[in-house]
């Protein structure tokens, strides 16, 4: 019997933070239940410190998510997008429903939000077209007063951490600005101390003093009362922009760097005590985003979107390494695979990453990486190695054992699809925009085939004696793998983009095809004859099909953003997933026992019962 579902989550793949070169990001820590959230493309995530492969999502925002912040009683998030939108929702439900949300808050990318200790009011700062920050009570979304005195984007913001309630500001304007409310109104001003944009400011834990850090490298030290600086610290200075600052206690500063470093500094000396590293021999991948305090330790974020970790970060060694580093895709995962020798899934993205996930935890592959989209992989036919091309035309293999990319060959064409040998581990078929079939051994080309027409889609036999290449035009062309010899020619759909192809496994059983316009077709190899027509359940185009290792069953996923459970014997419509990824799902791969992986436009990778 047939059944469509909402989605039904059973395991999601944390993605990394948002990150961008040149520019701070946000990382918010409820201590109290030990959670840390953060946004990635257009979702906000919150994971447990403690688990970190636990991960839950909110997935209220259309546009890009820029910023999340807890309130301090931990019952709500506060998050802002590239449009100046507001959501503040339910921390602690599972399903995070919203409580208020506010259109249009600002007018332009929210950079920064700060709650005061109450958990009552809140301040969104960021690129307003007629303002650049606006506090507001939480409940009711009234405004409580103003905040006048930048003449750019403010780039952050906090509030004092007990009444009387004082709230400061720093920008793109160099000033920091302070105010005092409810209703909020302007105070004072430091225009002196920073020479360029001011990234984040920090109270103490009594609030007598805050500090400001900057692109221009100062630590500045700053009295309440009026705003003005009392002293700078100079000592070890850092070398690149300063993108956080954190009071560990009122004695304690701590601050990330894009030199790539964490630094402690001791208040009363004005001493650096401590320097962290994130590596031996440091890449512009480590630069440092920003970095938070989490219970007795410091959570930082790289550029590469990497989560590192220091626990009693008092007591550990100068140029300590962080304990845990955890990183996902920054990107939509258009690629997916399934290890089942070696119990792992292979995912890659459209910003080149790839990852190889065992035990649910991400290994980035040594050698060279790819540097753009990924645009195909296959698995090799021992399974414990795959072909991956990216879309300028360079195909690697991977090691998956090793852990490593081994060799590449660079075809300086876009690829379009990949097939792969069901006999040699060194052989692969690529399918380009040149009009052209690759065949690739040992990472050199071997020979080439050329076709009239560009392949889009290509598959393999189980013998390794046809290829089935797919058109614009609805055509399945089968050819030779010796000679390139046209054998046939199928009809799937006049007139429509082929983009999809599958082949069932061990045997030329089946064939599954799929295409820009919602149609699967399933045929019988045996006399090139069409099953059924009858599978046009989805409602936009077929993104991938996959048939089962017994190959009675056959899964489909849509950018219509379902993925639906086809029986090969019976020809019905067994089950479906809808509502799965945010903007799309691009790959849907079949796991153990019932469970089905799937990757989207979302950056994210889920699991379902199916």
């Amino acid at each position: 019997m047939e059944s469509a579902k909402k989605e039904s989550t059973s395991y999601i793949y944390p993605p990394s933070p948002t990150t961008a070169r040149g520019e701070t990001a946000i990382l918010d820590v409820n201590q109290t239940r030990d959670k840390i959230v953060y946004c990635s493309s257009n979702i906000v995530i919150i994971r447990d410190l403690q688990d970190l492969e636990s991960c839950e999502t909110f997935n209220e925002h259309i546009a890009e998510t820029t910023c999340a912040r807890f309130s301090p009683n931990g019952t709500f998030v506060c998050s802002g997008d590239i449009k100046g939108n507001l959501k503040i929702w339910f921390a602690k439900d599972p399903q995070h429903p919203l409580k208020k949300a506010f259109d249009n808050f600002l007018g332009g990318r929210i950079r920064d939000i700060a709650w005061t200790p109450d958990s009552q009011r809140l301040v969104a700062v960021g690129e307003g077209q007629t303002q650049f920050a606006k506090v507001i009570l939480v409940d009711t979304g009234s405004t409580v007063g103003e905040i006048t005195g930048h003449s750019r984007t403010i780039l952050t913001c906090a509030f004092t951490p007990a009444r009387p309630f004082k709230l400061i500001t720093g920008g793109e304007d160099f000033n920091v600005n302070l105010y005092e409310g409810p209703p909020f109104k302007f105070k004072h001003s430091d225009i002196k101390s920073h020479k360029n944009f001011v990234t984040s400011l920090a109270f103490n834990p009594v609030g007598d003093t805050f500090v400001s850090v900057g692109s221009d490298k100062k630590i500045v030290i700053h009295e309440t009362a009026t705003a003005q600086a009392q002293d700078e610290i100079l000592d070890h200075p850092h070398v690149g922009t300063i993108s956080s600052c954190s009071y560990w206690d009122n004695k304690t500063l701590v601050t990330s760097s894009m030199d790539k470093t964490i630094k402690i500094w001791d208040l009363e000396s004005k001493k650096c005590i401590k320097k962290l590293i994130l590596n031996s021999n440091p890449t512009v991948e480590d630069m440092q985003q920003t970095s938070a305090l989490i219970k007795n330790g410091i959570c930082s974020l790289s550029l590469n979107g990497a989560l590192n970790i220091w626990r009693d970060p008092l007591n550990l060694c100068d140029e300590s390494l962080p304990s845990e580093v955890t990183i996902g895709h920054q990107a939509p995962v258009n690629v997916l695979l399934y290890s089942e020798p070696l119990h792992a899934l292979v995912s890659g993205d459209k910003n080149g990453r790839i990852l190889i996930w065992k035990e649910r935890k991400a290994i980035i592959p040594q050698g060279k990486l790819h540097t753009k989209s990924i645009a195909a992989a296959r698995l090799s036919v021992s399974k414990k190695g795959a072909y991956i091309a990216s879309t300028e035309g360079v195909i690697k293999y991977l090691d998956l054992e090793k852990e490593a990319f081994i060799d590449q060959y660079e075809a300086n064409m876009f690829v379009n699809g990949l097939a792969v040998s069901n006999q040699d581990e060194k052989l692969c078929f690529v399918a380009v925009d040149k009009k052209k079939i690759l065949v690739i051994y040992d990472s050199k080309l071997k020979t080439e085939f050329n076709l009239e027409f560009e392949p889009l889609v290509i598959e393999n036999s189980n013998d390794d004696t046809k290829l089935f290449v797919g058109n614009k035009d609805g055509i399945i062309t089968v050819i030779s793998t010796q000679n390139g010899e046209i054998l046939n020619k199928l009809t799937h759909k006049v007139g429509t983009k082929l983009t999809s192809l599958a082949i069932s496994n061990g045997e030329d059983k089946f064939m599954a095809s799929g295409d820009s316009s919602k149609n699967i077709i399933l045929w019988s190899l045996a006399d090139y004859s069409k099953i059924t027509e009858d599978w046009v359940f989805h409602s936009a185009s077929i993104q991938s099909l996959e048939f089962r290792n017994d190959n009675e069953k056959l899964i489909s996923a849509g950018f219509d953003n379902s993925v639906i459970l086809w029986d090969t014997h019976t020809h019905k419509k067994e089950s479906e997933l809808r509502h799965v990824h945010k903007g799309g799902i691009f790959r849907a791969t079949f796991l153990p026992h019932n469970i089905v992986a799937t990757s989207g436009a979302d950056n994210l990778i889920k699991e379902f019962t199916i």
